[in-house]
């Protein structure tokens, strides 16, 4: 059997109502060098036997039957099956656009990129799209441009940590032995991006709207938690870890991430009313030479003069998209 160009990991949970419209725009495309693996994560509906019978019609498909373990778990599964060169991620709700692969495969080829970013839509339970991306034009002045992994964090991620926003070389991610955190399932994403920015080299971006992110009520990713909460925290701490062992300007940039999922903590500890030792920690590690803003203005100003700024950042924030 040939090695597919590109393997699409697909972890399948619950998700019987969109999960023919979420294969459908993979098979539909004009390219056909790939390879999905679908990975059931012991649904409860009718989502195990749709996968299934995708797979029997196709041989492209490689389908998995397994207990429900979460999504970390079953996304290391598919890493683990992967035959392609090149792995993308794809939730089980959302969509590939039309006729987008050839030129994600097309680009691969040309630069040999260890690491690609796309662009996306959301989108609702009826596919229509909802708001912009207001990052795409401060983007656009690097398509084509190979970048070094601060670069890219600083100009082209723009703390959008989205796994299905990139596409990676298989190698890369085998021999560095690159994985999600088992068990985390908020902002795993973002851990396993900065693990493979540690050892991507040539890192591209293509304007293309090649995903649409659905955005409802139920999907997984839409309430925050206490286990949330929790997961954030341990992925500050790895990250904070992976950023000691870091001599150049990269450190930097993995300090502003590590920052940043601390500003959420900060925030959500007041809306969900808990007494939090491991974050008065974090704060502390924030506010000593900080490199982000918020944290600067925590240490300066106080809890009030912070949420004062961040009222006035946001408002400014909103008046400059109107315009």
């Amino acid at each position: 059997m040939s090695i597919p160009f590109i393997s699409i990991i697909v972890p399948v949970y619950n998700v019987a109502q969109f999960l023919s419209i979420t294969l459908d725009s993979i098979l539909n495309q004009r390219y056909t060098n790939y390879e999905i693996i679908l990975i059931n994560d012991g649904s409860t509906d009718e989502s195990a036997e749709i996968a299934q019978r995708y797979a029997s019609n196709d041989q492209r498909i490689v389908f998995i039957d397994k207990c429900n373990e979460g999504v970390a778990t079953t996304r290391n599964k598919g890493l683990e099956v992967s035959r392609g060169i090149y792995i993308m991620f794809l939730d089980a709700d959302d969509i590939i656009y039309p006729n987008t692969l050839d030129k994600i495969a097309t680009m691969l080829r040309t630069t040999n990129a260890d690491l690609l970013r796309f662009e996306h839509q959301t989108i609702d339970e009826e596919g229509n799209e909802l708001y912009p991306n207001y990052n795409i034009r401060r983007r656009k002045k690097y398509v084509g441009c190979e970048l070094d992994a601060a670069t890219f964090m600083n100009k082209i991620l723009l703390n959008e940590y989205y796994m299905c926003l990139n596409i990676f070389k298989s190698s890369l991610i085998k021999s560095h032995h690159i994985s999600f955190l088992p068990d985390c399932t908020y902002n795993e994403d973002t851990l396993f991006i900065l693990k493979s920015l540690l050892y991507s080299k040539k890192n591209f971006y293509i304007p293309i709207k090649v995903y649409g992110y659905r955005k409802y009520s139920e999907a997984v990713t839409a309430k925050f938690s206490i286990k949330n909460y929790e997961d954030v925290k341990l992925v500050f701490t790895e990250i904070i870890q992976m950023s000691e062992n870091i001599t150049n300007n990269l450190r930097t940039s993995f300090k502003a991430v590590a920052e940043s999922l601390a500003i959420h903590l900060y925030l959500e500890k007041s809306n969900m009313n808990v007494l939090d030792g491991d974050l008065d920690t974090i704060i502390c590690q924030c506010t000593n030479r900080p490199v982000m803003m918020e944290w600067k203005c925590i240490s300066l100003l106080g809890d009030k003069g912070f949420k004062l700024w961040r009222s006035l950042f946001l408002l400014k924030r909103i008046l400059n998209r109107l315009m």
